[in-house]
């Protein structure tokens, strides 16, 4: 495809950055810089320095740089995780550089770090300010991004499209005997809540194939479709939806003479759930569908580890409602594992955490993150003394005050700037760090456990020491702080004052010793990349990537 070269023809992406300041969040969609070679992705990872490069390879094969961009192992101060800094970087061409090693290569493409904001998180630059004339103003590798993203061996989302529709289809050979197809409409995952039409592709009918859709909810129905130059279409009425019932694990088939040739999951007569702004997950909106939890919490893990998220409706597992979630780690000895979920609020009339939990007894570092106002706070289960001796048979209701959480990347670790930054929550986080030495590591070097949450909520109730209560099955006593009268515990500067039910006087949420540096298992300025050095064919390519993951905790 040719493409266009000049520049200012090739800022469009950049337009909607109008305002001075505003960081290039959404400077590249999805996939920030990609580049399409021959060949299959791997995975392996290794650690290498600041502003040391590395492809990925297999065998010594380069397959794909899956994720990479420039970084360095400290942020610049007053920012979070800042990898990229904002002056001073070693190589203002380095896009470019890469750029032209993988494309010589084997590799498949490599993948662009995408951009969490100005100062929380950056791996490609960002842009300031768009001049009349459509020139940018910005980061100092910014000259040499722009070059890069108008090379015509990279492709950006605006690229996506025309790149897409020139690419030669392969021709798709009929089956020797048989109808084959798949439905178009709706689209699998979706909320059926009113009467639609059910649309399908199908091919190698004859006059006489009987095609029809057949909807299994909490009843099964079957619609005859109209066949008409291979696009099978019928009617779902409101009558027939209705008779379906809510279903979280609904199915819709494309049968032809009788025999299933698609199948898809959707939901039937049931609608989105109205947010609650305090409650982070109570894991009942799911309807006991674990795929449907994963669709909200994203996972991620360090090499070697894995992770797994579950609803269970286990008497003596759930504390509220009909669900909890499990969360299932398996973990080297120094690895970690956790999972996040967007949560964009204010939490300004709110003074702690609130969740049920069942430890599992292996005492490795659980920690409990918030980010807000592009900063992570954190606070650790396991150097609470409460938490910390529970050998995993107790279930417990844990309310934590907000100035307990300390900030993870700031020098020092201070607390209580939650507290203030609670007006600007935009994530939450269930992490698990193994504790290399520990009793709970196996002798093959990992440690395996199961740890049970339920009903994670923001409220306001005045403590100001962390309170761990034996928590009874189907026990839920968290208040809303919606309904209580905000001036009733709170002083004219917001602090909250004790009220007669907070069980502050108790000593079950004693903290070990706060006042060292806290170890959070892994030094937090630890960053893995993917990466091995590469060799493709006889000559050795000089190694030019860079690749971060973040590590929690």
């Amino acid at each position: 495809m040719k493409r266009r070269r000049k520049v200012n023809e090739r800022v469009n992406p950049f337009k909607k950055l109008q305002k001075p300041g505003k960081h290039v969040k959404r400077i590249v969609i999805g996939a920030a810089g990609l580049v399409i070679i021959a060949g299959l992705a791997g995975d392996a990872t290794y650690q290498i320095q600041e502003q040391e490069q590395a492809v990925l390879s297999t065998f010594g094969v380069p397959k794909a740089v899956t994720e990479t961009g420039l970084a360095c192992s400290s942020a610049d101060p007053g920012h979070n995780q800042t990898v990229l800094h904002e002056t001073g970087n070693k190589n203002l061409n380095w896009y470019n550089m890469v750029l032209d090693v993988v494309s010589e290569s084997n590799a498949s493409y490599f993948l662009l770090w995408a951009n969490f904001g100005k100062k929380d998180g950056y791996y490609t630059p960002y842009v300031d300010s768009v001049n009349n004339d459509g020139t940018l103003h910005g980061h100092e590798t910014l000259d040499g991004f722009i070059s890069f993203f108008n090379d015509n061996r990279s492709i950006f989302a605006s690229d996506q499209k025309n790149i897409l529709a020139n690419i030669n289809a392969p021709e798709v050979q009929s089956p020797a005997k048989g109808v084959y197809g798949y439905i178009t409409a709706p689209v699998a995952g979706s909320r059926i809540l009113e009467p639609t039409q059910l649309t399908a592709q199908v091919n190698g009918s004859s006059e006489n194939s009987q095609i029809a859709f057949v909807l299994k909810g909490e009843t099964e129905q079957t619609i005859t479709a109209e066949l008409k130059d291979g696009t099978a279409v019928a009617q779902l009425t409101a009558e027939t939806l209705k008779s379906l019932g809510e279903s979280a694990e609904g199915t819709l088939e494309l049968t032809a003479d009788g025999q299933v040739i698609a199948s898809i999951g959707v939901l039937y007569n049931i609608a989105i759930p109205e947010e609650d702004p305090y409650e982070i997950d109570g894991f009942e909106n799911y309807y006991g569908v674990d795929s449907m939890l994963t669709n909200y919490w994203a996972v991620n893990k360090d090499t070697g580890c894995t992770i797994n998220l579950a609803l269970t409706a286990e008497k003596g597992q759930v504390f509220d409602g009909k669900y909890a979630m499990k969360f299932v780690y398996n973990e080297t000895s120094n690895g970690w594992a956790g999972a996040t979920i967007s949560k964009e609020v204010n939490w300004s009339d709110c003074d702690a955490l609130q969740f049920y939990t069942i430890p599992d007894g292996k005492h490795q570092k659980v920690v409990i993150q918030l980010t807000a106002n592009g900063k992570v706070y954190e606070t650790y289960l396991n150097e609470y003394e409460a938490y910390a001796e529970n050998d995993g048979t107790v279930p417990i209701k844990v309310t934590i005050p907000f100035t307990d959480f300390v900030e993870r990347d700031t020098q020092g670790n201070p607390a209580g700037g939650l507290a203030q930054d609670k007006t600007s929550i935009t994530s939450f986080g269930l992490w698990v760090n193994a504790i290399p030495g520990t009793d709970a590591i196996g002798d093959d070097g990992m440690v395996t456990g199961t740890i049970i949450y339920d009903k994670i909520t923001a409220v306001s109730s005045g403590v100001t020491e962390a309170i761990f209560e034996k928590a009874e099955s189907g026990d839920s006593e968290v208040e809303n702080p919606q309904t209580e009268d905000p001036e009733a515990n709170s002083d004219e500067n917001g602090s909250q004052e004790q009220n007669s039910t907070s069980a502050a006087g108790q000593d079950n949420g004693k903290h070990i010793d706060k006042t060292k540096p806290i170890q959070t298992g892994d030094d937090i300025n630890y960053i893995p990349y993917a990466a091995a050095l590469f060799v493709a064919g006889i000559a050795a390519l000089g190694a030019v990537i860079y690749r971060k993951k973040k590590k929690h905790g």
